[in-house]
């Protein structure tokens, strides 16, 4: 992909595709850390791979994985949004867009990012 990432992190970098899904892809440094197709990130439940791969994104932007509770979602599958606020009582506001991985319960969110590229969803506009 010859485009340039909506956003930029150590491990991963995401990709706004002209149908308004995001692709998200692994990085140089993620596949050096976890291996390259991020075996060593298979032996933890999925949210807490991508939790780990999403860290240093969620810890310097607004871009954060969102629980399903938080935003009314009635599904198990990892949600991500480029504008979240977080409250004094540990709640999330999902202010931005939010892509959700539709095919979570039959292939790998890990290993789709490792072998090219996960696409995720568009399921909301910004207000």
């Amino acid at each position: 992909m010859k485009t340039k990432p909506i956003y930029e992190g150590n491990y991963l970098n995401f990709f706004e595709l002209p149908n308004g899904n995001l692709l998200i892809k692994a990085t140089k440094e993620a596949r050096e850390e976890f291996g390259k197709f991020g075996k060593e990130l298979r032996n933890k439940p999925e949210d807490n791979a991508l939790y780990d791969l999403m860290e240093d994104i969620a810890c310097n932007s607004s871009w954060s994985l969102v629980r399903p509770e938080f935003i009314g979602a009635l599904t198990s599958a990892p949600i991500i949004c480029d504008d979240v606020e977080f409250g004094d009582d540990g709640n999330e506001q999902a202010n931005g867009k939010i892509w959700w991985h539709e095919a979570y319960q039959i292939e790998s969110t890990i290993e789709k990012i490792f072998k090219g590229g996960c696409e995720f969803q568009l399921a909301k506009e910004h207000e």
